[in-house]
Formats: structure tokens, sequence, C-alpha cells
């Protein structure tokens, strides 16, 4: 049956900085030590905003969506095809100060010069 040799570490990445490598092989994690059998590993999230995937069937990469920022967990599972074993992680999203959008604003005379936001 796979067992564990070591934990995923926490991790903490900023809003927007795209996809990143968690562990370049599950192999160094998970291990069927003693019938050697070879490992298939899957990744789910606990935050519909947190994306972990498996490439390869060996690279845990992780992302989240636009413009997210927050915590979650990811739970990493390996099977043999009959037993299997998991290791529980925290993503940190920290929030970016994003640029300021522009918009339609509109002088009216009308109203007395005021602006306002065109819709």
């Amino acid at each position: 049956p796979p067992v564990k040799l070591q934990t995923i570490s926490d991790t903490t990445f900023q809003e927007d900085s795209g996809e990143h490598e968690i562990v370049f092989n599950l192999n160094t994690i998970f291990q069927d030590t003693i019938d050697g059998d070879t490992l298939t590993f899957s990744a789910q999230s606990n935050n519909t905003h947190i994306l972990a995937s498996i490439q390869n069937n060996r690279k845990l990469v992780v992302h989240s969506t636009q413009d997210y920022f927050g915590v979650g967990d990811i739970i990493v599972s390996a099977s043999d095809g009959i037993a299997s074993v998991r290791d529980t992680f925290s993503v940190t999203i920290t929030p970016v100060n994003d640029p300021p959008t522009l918009f339609n604003l509109i002088f009216d005379s009308e109203r007395k010069g005021k602006l306002y936001q065109k819709r």
C-alpha cells in the first residue's frame, strides 16, 4: 500500500500570479514501499477559487481564479488501485492592489456640472 514519506508544505502566493508548481514529482511525497506499485495521484480543493491539478501523473500545480484572494486546503491523494493515502496542505493567496480602471464619465451641464457614469 502507498505511504506518505513527507508532508507537502503550506504555501502562499499573490493573486493573479499564474500557475505555481508545488511539487515537481509526487513520488518524492508518496511511495508504495512494499509492493513498488505505480501510484496514481489526484488533487482536490475545498475552495472553488483555488484550483489544483496533477500534470503527467507526477507534478502538482495550483492557481487561483482572477482577482481572488483568500485561503483554501488542497487534499492530494495517492492510490495503487487498492489502497490510498493522502496529505492536506493550505494555500493562502494574498491580495494585490490592482490599478484603478477607467470608466466612461460624462459632464452634463444640465445637471449643474456634475459628473455621472454613463450606463
